[in-house]
């Protein structure tokens, strides 16, 4: 556990005393320096807790004492030190003043009060008059050094008369150094007292009027306007005085430095900031110099930065400042500010802005970029095309209140002026390339107006920059996915039949050689590489939208085109065959899956993209792709090619290098990280062909043999192939010397294998079924599943009780697949939604399992187990039926009113509804799930209709066959949809752990202490975050710790280790205290998941929550007061977990580093602790 600054203190007070002493000067420097590091994080610090006296033995007011000691030494030493010493400790201290200031422009709640008060420093006088000797013995440059010591102390010498008088006396002083010092510290005195900065108000006035004034008075008087405000007369009088002396100078120097002045100062009140945006637009109409337009642009973007500008008419500025723009002709530095600042008054606007004015507003800012993006510098061209992304993805940030054909408009006008621009210099550059390589002869090319002249590199770098926007547009809105898909393809289309065109007009041979001489600086292979990033755009738009038309058959033709290309070519390198083989794996998978969810949701549909077998023919290309990649002998590009590969899915190739690579290497780390990779991949390469080839075949043959194709015996066998190479994987991984660093990968690898085994015992149960086909009164053919050997009420009462309790396992392991999701930081958005996916599947088949037989339990079931549910069946339901609707309420409202109508015929829902916002936005593989709970959910009301009214045998048993033939469908869709392996999994890395430390009122290890019968167990807690990263990527405002412990029988022993470290990943603890401590922390008292009773023994468990205020370093201190009274006596394991809560609200769970303390309780007559807890 780390010290708090307070326990280190008196240490620090030693060493200081030590360096301070020493005859050495470098030293003595030294020991400053370290001592102002160690203030600056005590003031952050400073205040301490009940628990952390206890927990570090400190007596009160010790640290009080300590901070007293290290002031009055350093004071002492700026009086009888040198120069260089005295010049060291005004540099610490400028330095934490400059780190306070930081945290509390950045505080919601208001800094607390630091070490540096007069609370803390009792002594404060006697520091003060040890620095003011200096003052009053020193020369001009001593004099300043202790005018800037005052200014960073101001917050306990602000009320002293003597040092009021000596900054005072020195603003009037001849001496430059000795005025801006004073100045200095009468701007950190204003922060803090009124009666000071009016007295500071009424000497500048004066001083600033005065012709004799020197102007490095001017400008620093100026800058002490910002610092009076703090309050709203003072502000008011000193703005009114300060708008007085800006119009009536005529110094730009001056003028510069009040506008920015009366900004920061206008900024405080809203009142005033009217007046100021008035007072800058009047500087930018009249002719000035452009350094000081250029200020008064960026004074107006830091009014609307602040987002504190109540200015209603936002139309109107806009219009103002373009019309101000255009009658100065702003140049284009000048241009590039104005769009920064039209960017900021916008974004202020924007949540209230009316959607019939916004088109006019985004045409004007459009026209405004259309100049601006003819720039002749790159960066400013970027910008330009930003804002207008950041613009146009707020406004579709909005609630959608109205109707979304103005964001379409908007979409629509800034994607094709993005693709206009590119699409000119783009054609000339790659009609160029080609020419050139056609003759040979560079003079033959034709130029363009906005070519620019640039290289192949610069051109590649700047479509790759533009496109980049349009990217994220598509990844965050995807109700533009449709319009951008459309104009991206176009451009696509056209560079392929460019490309194509180009190689048709030369020989094969010719073409090789030509190729083979350009070498690496191949233009080619750059314009090939814009083509990757379209590819990416364009398969992010197909994840986004069910587009199934013609289309989307001509942008995967094009795509296929392209890969042509480059899979026939000889000179690209590893990195852009391993890209094109995943978008060729893409083209295939993307048909085949939509092939096969249309098929069984609307097998009437004339129209199905043409699959046949082309994921055969992609598979052996890419193979060949594969091949080519290795026999370069480039090994890092050869496995970021197979990471890639397994991304997508594409195991077969991941595979295969894999495999290769692991021939190659000679560290034990990386050949055991290869054979888990090769192990996994294999895994899931069986169920791939499998689960996509056959299945294929299974289904377009189904009128030949049913009766053997719907076997499920291989499958099964294939299946319990994979589990056990999963198995073995992660049981690879548990040996290796990294340990805690592969968390996230051995988690995923256990919670894939459940998913394996979970699917093993469906098919067993499915297997031994056989299946006939029947005629319907309707003429279509359905499936019968007749068990002779059983009477039909024996063989409904195995189904329900087989299914409700592999429904329970899936309900299990998808809140499972969510606290997983929760519990790795810095996740990036893909895996997180392959994550979000994979937990949707398993609550989609829980969903099936649970409710595909319709039958009453009662009337089936005697099963103790699946009748001791803690709820009614129709809860049971009811909590598979929300889970799967909290996950799809925000992807497809249709799938969702389906949900609603089975809560509704469940008589029973929760009243803690909470949308799961994690992944809304659906790749094809979600895309296929939604399609499957689609289907499901309307199948499942149907037989629910039925199974209302049957009342014989023969319709129950005609009900089971048609719930396990949905259940069989649903299944074989299920694992035909590609799995993929998230890309944070080959991020090799400790995660952020938490690890608890107990202690109690003495400051002494709980851990295997005795408690008296009948008491209470108090406890001073320090949870500390482990593994924290430098640069967090959120910011932690509360951490929360729930305590559990469990009343067990008494033939139960209590055994428990650390979960990270045991050797078996079972996380039901974890998962109960995670579910606990969500309902705690989002404040829902109704209990979201299903508990089984435990009716072995008479068990009870005793709860307690805690929050924790983390520090910088991720470590928090509480206590809390553990009602154990009613306990028997024996031995007892407090079970915990935590979690995080950002300063925006997330959530996330923290796994546990260490196993919680064990403790026993005794009868008082044989307790050996004497004083231990409070009764």
């Amino acid at each position: 556990m780390e010290k708090v600054p307070a326990a280190c203190a008196m240490e620090w007070s030693i060493e200081l005393e030590k360096g301070l002493r020493s005859k050495n000067p470098g030293k003595r420097i030294e020991a400053i320096s370290k001592i102002g590091q160690r203030l600056e994080w005590w003031n952050r610090e400073s205040r301490i807790t009940v628990s952390q006296y206890k927990i570090f033995g400190l007596i009160p007011g010790e640290d009080k004492l300590f901070a007293n000691a290290i002031l009055l030494r350093l004071a002492d030493m700026f009086r009888v030190g040198d120069r260089q010493t005295k010049t060291s400790i005004v540099k610490i201290f400028m330095q934490e003043l400059k780190s306070r200031r930081k945290r509390r422009s950045v505080s919601v709640g208001g800094e607390e009060e630091g070490i540096l008060s007069k609370n803390v420093l009792v002594n404060y006088l006697e520091i003060l008059r040890r620095v003011k000797v200096v003052f009053d013995e020193g020369d001009v440059e001593e004099r300043a050094l202790a005018l800037y010591l005052f200014g960073c102390w101001a917050e306990f010498a602000v009320d002293s008369a003597d040092i009021r008088y000596v900054i005072l006396s020195a603003i009037v002083s001849d001496n430059v150094l000795e005025v801006k010092a004073s100045l200095f510290a009468a701007r950190c005195f204003c922060e803090l007292a009124n009666d000071f900065a009016s007295v500071l108000l009424e000497i500048l006035a004066n001083r600033l009027t005065s012709s004799e004034t020197s102007t490095v008075f001017k400008l620093e008087g100026g800058r002490a306007f910002a610092d009076m405000w703090r309050s709203f007369p003072l502000a008011n009088r000193a703005y009114k005085t300060g708008l007085k002396l800006v119009l009536d100078s005529s110094e730009e120097s001056f003028s510069t430095a009040m506008l920015i002045s009366l900004t920061k100062l206008a900024s405080r009140w809203t009142l005033l900031i009217p007046q100021q945006v008035e007072l800058l637009f009047s500087f930018l109409a009249k002719y000035r110099a452009m350094h000081m337009q250029v200020k008064t642009l960026k004074c107006l973007k830091f009014l609307f930065a602040r987002g504190v500008c109540p200015c209603p008419e936002t139309r109107d500025m806009i219009q103002n400042l373009l019309d101000i723009q255009n009658q100065s002709k702003f140049p284009p530095a000048l241009q590039h500010e104005v769009l920064k600042v039209l960017h900021k008054i916008i974004s202020y606007n924007l949540p209230t802005f009316p959607s019939s004015e916004m088109l006019e507003v985004f045409s004007i800012v459009l026209k405004f970029v259309e100049n601006i993006i003819q720039s002749s510098i790159m960066s400013e061209r970027f910008l330009a095309i930003w804002v207008l992304i950041d613009i146009l993805s707020k406004f579709l940030g909005r609630p959608k209140l109205e109707s979304d054909e103005m964001a379409s408009t908007l979409a629509f006008q800034l994607v094709s002026l993005v693709m206009d621009h590119i699409s000119v210099p783009m054609k000339s550059n790659v009609g160029r390339h080609l020419s050139t390589v056609n003759t040979g002869d560079l003079r033959t090319t034709m130029t363009c107006p906005l070519d620019r002249h640039q290289s192949t590199e610069e051109l590649k770098r700047e479509v790759t920059s533009l496109l980049k926007p349009i990217l994220y547009l598509v990844e965050n809105h995807s109700d533009v996915s449709g319009l951008v898909l459309d104009k991206v393809s176009r451009f696509l289309e056209n560079l392929v039949n460019m490309l194509h065109r180009g190689v048709s007009t030369k020989k094969e041979d010719l073409l090789k050689s030509e190729i083979l001489k350009c070498g690496k600086e191949d233009k080619t292979s750059d314009i090939l590489k814009l083509g990757v990033f379209l590819a990416k755009i364009i398969i992010t738009c197909l994840e986004n939208i069910e587009v199934e038309n013609a289309k989307t058959v001509e942008v995967l033709n094009s795509l296929k085109l392209l890969v042509d290309y480059v899979c026939k070519s000889i000179s690209f390198d590893s990195c852009i065959y391993g890209i094109y083989m995943l978008l060729l794996h893409f083209h295939g998978a993307y048909k085949c899956v939509w092939q096969e969810m249309n098929q069984i949701i609307d097998p009437d549909d004339n129209y199905t993209l043409p699959c046949g077998a082309s994921f055969l023919q992609h598979d052996t290309l890419i193979s060949e792709c594969a091949k080519k990649i290795f026999e370069r002998r480039d090994n890092w590009s050869s496995y970021k090619a197979g990471k890639h590969a397994a991304c997508q899915g594409l195991w077969s190739t991941a595979t295969f290098l894999f495999e290769q690579l692991k021939k190659m290497v000679i560290s034990d780390s990386s050949s055991l990280w290869l054979k888990t990779l090769i192990l996994f991949s294999h895994s899931e390469c069986q169920i791939q062909y499998f689960g996509i080839i056959n299945a294929k075949e299974t289904l377009s043959e189904v009128e030949e043999d049913i009766a053997q194709k719907n076997n499920l015996c291989k499958y099964a066998e294939t299946l319990v192939r994979a589990y056990n190479g999963v198995c073995l994987a992660e049981k690879t991984l548990r040996t290796s010397a990294l340990g805690l660093a592969f968390n996230f990968q051995r988690w995923f690898l256990v919670l894939r294998a459940k998913v394996l085994k979970i699917m093993v015992d469906i098919t067993a149960l499915l297997g031994p079924v056989s299946f006939v086909q029947e005629s319907s009164s309707s003429g279509k053919k359905r499936i019968s599943f007749p068990v002779p050997s059983l009477i039909p009420l024996e063989r409904d009462s195995l189904l329900v009780d087989s299914l409700t309790l592999i429904s329970l396992r899936l309900k299990k392991l998808t809140d499972e697949f969510d606290l997983f999701a929760a519990s790795f930081i810095g996740m990036d958005r893909r895996s997180m939604r392959i994550i979000s996916s994979l937990a949707t599947s398993c609550s989609l088949l829980a969903f099936v399992t649970g409710l595909a037989l319709p039958f009453p339990r009662s009337h089936v079931s005697s099963n103790n187990v699946t009748c001791s549910l803690d709820s009614s069946e129709e809860k049971f339901h009811a909590v598979l039926i929300q889970d799967l609707l909290e996950r799809l309420w925000l992807i497809d409202s249709d799938t969702s009113k389906g949900l609603w109508m089975l809560l509704k015929v469940n008589r029973h829902s929760k009243s803690c509804f909470l949308p799961k916002s994690q992944g809304t936005s659906i790749s094809y593989r979600s895309s296929g799930i939604v399609k499957l709970c689609k289907y499901a959910i309307m199948e499942i009301l149907d037989r629910q209709k039925e199974a209302s009214t049957f009342s014989s045998d023969e319709s129950r048993s005609q009900i089971s066959n048609d719930g396990l033939q949905l259940l069989l469908h649903v299944v074989w869709k299920w694992m035909q949809i590609p799995f993929k392996c998230p890309k944070h999994f080959f991020q090799v890395r400790h995660n952020v752990l938490s690890e608890l430390f107990a202690m109690n009122e003495y400051g002494e290890n709980v851990d295997g202490t005795a408690v008296s019968l009948g008491s209470h167990l108090s406890l001073n807690l320090c949870l500390q975050l482990k593994n924290m990263p430098p640069s967090l990527p959120l910011r932690l405002s509360k951490l929360y710790c729930i305590l559990s412990c469990t009343i067990h029988p008494q033939n139960e022993e209590n055994k428990e280790q650390a979960w990270l470290n045991s050797e078996e990943w079972e996380v039901n603890d974890i998962l109960d205290l995670n579910e606990k401590l969500v309902r705690y922390v989002t404040g829902s008292s109704t209990p979201c998941g299903i508990h089984i009773k435990n009716n072995a023994g008479s068990c009870w468990t005793k709860d307690q929550y805690v929050c924790f205020h983390p520090n910088d370093r991720g470590q928090g201190f509480s206590t809390c007061l553990l009602d154990i009274s009613d306990f028997p006596v024996g031995n007892y394991r407090i079970k915990w977990h935590s979690c995080w809560i950002d300063n925006e609200g997330s959530y996330g769970s923290l796994l546990p580093l260490n196993a919680g303390p064990n403790f026993n309780i005794e009868k008082p007559s044989t307790s050996r602790s004497t004083r231990i807890e409070v009764p």
